[in-house]
């Protein structure tokens, strides 16, 4: 999402923070004991948007290079240990894949990544797992192969009578 002149930010007007020093960027952080907490203008995900020597930067990844004095690479994210996006406090920050930052999250993918045991109780960690993979969705998820052997276990008893009378009818045919 690319702000242009002029364009808001949660109510404040981007340009009231565009191209920033390092000294106006940490007037608008309000330090307390254990957060600091940036006080400019928010996206509607909530982190801190900011404008720096011509660039639009998250502004936890600004208190980051301000800070620790080393850009991020380009294959790392920033994950917020204390889970507030607004916070800008660089020790309340890590360097992680992007994998490793939505896993320990809160959402579905990392809430479904902790889980042991299926609906039904059987261990999701053993070699009685299958992992999954969809074409057309790209998603993968796993599979408790003991639930699947019990719903096929299922399917094959209210459809077995019906299967062996299509083969006899067949056999009569040939």
């Amino acid at each position: 999402m690319e702000l242009g002149t002029g364009a808001r930010a949660r109510g404040v007007l981007v340009d009231d923070i565009r191209n920033v020093t390092p000294e106006i960027f940490w007037q608008h952080v309000d330090k307390s004991a254990t957060c600091w907490l940036w006080t400019g203008p928010t996206m509607s995900s909530g982190y801190g948007l900011v404008w720096y020597k011509g660039h639009r930067w998250l502004a936890h990844r600004l208190a980051w290079v301000l800070c620790k004095g080393v850009s991020i690479d380009s294959s790392l994210e920033l994950d917020h240990l204390c889970r507030d996006p607004k916070c800008v406090n660089p020790s309340h920050l890590d360097a992680v894949s992007h994998r490793t930052n939505i896993l320990r999250g809160i959402g579905p993918s990392a809430c479904n990544a902790r889980k042991t045991r299926c609906i039904r109780g059987h261990d999701l960690l053993g070699p009685r797992t299958s992992v999954l993979y969809r074409k057309k969705s790209g998603n993968h998820h796993r599979l408790c192969l003991e639930c699947q052997k019990e719903r096929h276990n299922r399917w094959w008893a209210q459809h077995k009578s019906a299967y062996n009378a299509l083969r006899r009818a067949r056999r009569k045919e040939a």
